[in-house]
């Protein structure tokens, strides 16, 4: 590595200077002079230590912009969606069989509506955010979710459009049934009877012995539908918050290392200044390498200066 070239260079040149000049090795203008030489390689090690460390937040910046938990975020929310479009299909499913069983008990002619479900994942890129960040702290997790709101009123939605669509399907039997009596009064009489808007033989829903129990099974089932939403909501803004929480501590983490990496190195520069210092005042040569580790100095028994 480079700080190891230059810890390299300098022990050689200061052994050599001692082996040319061993005259010279006490004079305090020399000792003045190899200090300087030692705070000079100290200032150039620091600058290299100051690079690193520049990198690597570099390098944290990067990870926190990528986008990878934002990803992740979006793929979740595509599961989480399909999860919520599920529990709508069960749900209207659910109350046309409720409604087909109880009116076959009560022989009452069948509701039939023109679609079997209500999808709500759209195929066009939802501009609304899945978090929202408080702007006082944009480092702490987010308390609201936006799309994941937007989605579980969306669902709830569902069963008032169910039920509105029972209605007009309901309207339109009465209607095409007061056409068909029309046309029949008309072909019996061979003239055109007065409007008629209503069957007045119609039977009423109280008329029916099994109304009650329908009314409550299928407000039963909307019950169960709303409680199963809900906990599909909470689950899911718990998971994002969960997901975020990691996030923010990975970063944290990587920030801690940054800091206690570079104090280490800095600290193992001064204990390198020291020793180098101490070979000067004690007129000694550098005899073993010196190397500077990551996070420490460590003396090479092994190789020997000459």
């Amino acid at each position: 590595s480079k700080k190891q070239i230059l810890l390299l260079d300098y022990q050689l040149e200061y052994n050599k200077f001692l082996d040319d000049y061993p005259d010279l090795k006490d004079e305090p203008q020399v000792k003045e002079e190899h200090h300087q030489e030692v705070d000079d390689l100290s200032d150039k090690i620091f600058e290299i230590i100051e690079n690193r460390k520049n990198e690597a937040v570099e390098e944290r910046k990067k990870i926190m912009t990528s986008g990878w938990i934002e990803n992740e975020m979006e793929k979740f929310y595509m599961a989480l969606s399909r999860l919520f479009q599920n529990e709508i299909d069960k749900f209207i499913c659910s109350m046309q069989i409720i409604r087909d069983y109880y009116h076959n008990l009560d022989n009452r002619p069948l509701v039939e509506i023109p679609f079997s479900t209500i999808e709500i994942i759209k195929e066009e890129i939802d501009p609304t955010p899945i978090e929202e960040f408080n702007e006082e702290n944009a480092n702490a997790i987010p308390e609201k979710y936006p799309r994941i709101e937007k989605l579980y009123r969306t669902s709830l939605k569902t069963h008032f459009e169910y039920e509105e669509a029972i209605k007009e399907s309901e309207k339109a039997r009465l209607d095409k049934q007061n056409e068909n009596q029309k046309k029949q009064a008309t072909q019996a009489k061979g003239k055109k009877p007065a409007v008629q808007q209503t069957n007045p033989d119609e039977p009423k829903e109280e008329d029916f012995p099994h109304n009650e129990e329908l009314k409550k099974a299928l407000a039963n089932e909307k019950a169960k539908f709303k409680y199963k939403i809900t906990l599909l909501k909470y689950w899911g803004i718990n998971y994002l918050k969960n997901l975020r929480q990691l996030s923010l501590s990975i970063y944290n983490k990587l920030e801690d290392w940054i800091i206690l990496a570079i104090k280490a190195e800095n600290e193992a520069l001064d204990q390198l200044s020291k020793m180098l210092k101490e070979n000067i005042e004690s007129e000694s040569k550098i005899k073993y390498e010196l190397a500077l580790d990551t996070f420490d100095v460590v003396v090479n028994m092994n190789v020997q200066n000459f």
